[in-house]
C-alpha cells in the first residue's frame, strides 16, 4: 500500500507539473539592426622619374593608387607642382632659379593635359591609374638634378 501511495503521489506531482508548465506564458520582442558603411578612400602615387634629359623630348609614366568604399564616387586632383609657373609645371635646380618645365598628362599619346578631376567609383579594391609625364624638347639648361613635388588629392563625401 505504501507503494501504492508513493506512485500515487508521484503521478500527482508530475500531473501538477504538467498543468503549471502548460500555463506559461512567453512574450517576444523584435529589435533592429543597423549599421552605416561611410565611404572612405586612400591614395598613393610611385614618383615619377625621368632620368636623363638630353633636350629631347623625355616620357615616362607612374601610377596613383586609390582605395574607396565600393560604389563610393570621388575625383582626383593632381595641383601643379611646388614650383609651378601660372602656366607651366616646372622642375628646380635646387636653391637656383633654374627650372626644367615638364607635363602631365591622362592618356598614353600625351594630348589631355592633367588639369581638370577625374571622376571615378570606388570598388573596395586598390585602383590604379597612370599618370603620362613629358619633358618638352629644346630646353636649354644648367646640367644638375630638378625635382618638383606634384600633390595627389582625392575628394569625396563620407
Amino acid at each position: 500500500m505504501k507503494i501504492l501511495n508513493y506512485v500515487s503521489l508521484y503521478s500527482l506531482s508530475l500531473l501538477t507539473g504538467l498543468i503549471y508548465a502548460t500555463n506559461i506564458n512567453a512574450a517576444t520582442a523584435n529589435f533592429n539592426v543597423t549599421a552605416t558603411v561611410l565611404t572612405s578612400c586612400s591614395v598613393t602615387a610611385t614618383d615619377l622619374v625621368f632620368g636623363n634629359y638630353d633636350a629631347t623630348v623625355n616620357n615616362n609614366t607612374n601610377i596613383i593608387s586609390t582605395t574607396c568604399t565600393n560604389g563610393g564616387t570621388y575625383t582626383v586632383d593632381i595641383n601643379s607642382g611646388s614650383n609651378a609657373s601660372s602656366t607651366q609645371r616646372r622642375m628646380k635646380l635646387g636653391a637656383t632659379t633654374n627650372y626644367l618645365n615638364y607635363n602631365l598628362y591622362s592618356d598614353t599619346g600625351r594630348a589631355s593635359a592633367w588639369a581638370v578631376s577625374t571622376a571615378q567609383t570606388g570598388t573596395g579594391l586598390a585602383q590604379a591609374m597612370n599618370v603620362y609625364g613629358q619633358i618638352p624638347a629644346g630646353q636649354a639648361l644648367i646640367s644638375g638634378s630638378y625635382s618638383d613635388i606634384a600633390t595627389v588629392t582625392i575628394t569625396y563625401n563620407p
